[in-house]
């Protein structure tokens, strides 16, 4: 994970925790992405989608932290064909949840998958797919 990567996580989590106002809005970014950089950026994404669902204030330091730890704990490899199977399988299931599969992908080496999938996840369709 990025500077930059972190300063989208922080600017996405402000727009969801819209009484968030820090003083030093760089300072905060700086902060945070000390504390978190050696961590994968499915595992922050993912802990700033849960925070999202389930805090109503501006998630500290130690929250993003402890569901990251959490994230990464679960991410095992997998063979490309399982997770492809595991693709098709979630087609067939209500309310998929896309943002675990495409950190899956990611955790497994193939960045592109999980771009389409959190694509997929957001309702967005690739541009090559829109007429």
């Amino acid at each position: 994970m990025n500077r930059d990567d972190m300063k989208r996580i922080i600017l996405m989590l402000k727009g969801a925790f819209v009484e968030f106002n820090p003083p030093d809005l760089t300072s905060t970014i700086d902060a945070y992405y000390e504390s978190l950089k050696e961590y994968p950026l499915a595992s922050v994404e993912y802990a700033a989608m849960a925070v999202m669902k389930t805090a109503r204030y501006f998630p500290r330091i130690a929250d993003l932290i402890g569901l990251a730890d959490k994230h990464s704990s679960t991410v095992e490899r997998i063979d490309p064909m399982a997770l492809h199977k595991l693709e098709v399988e979630m087609h067939e299931q209500a309310g998929p949840d896309w943002l675990w599969l495409a950190g899956q992908y990611r955790a497994n080496g193939y960045e592109d998958c999980a771009k389409a999938i959190e694509r997929r996840a957001a309702g967005v369709r690739a541009e090559w797919m829109i007429e």
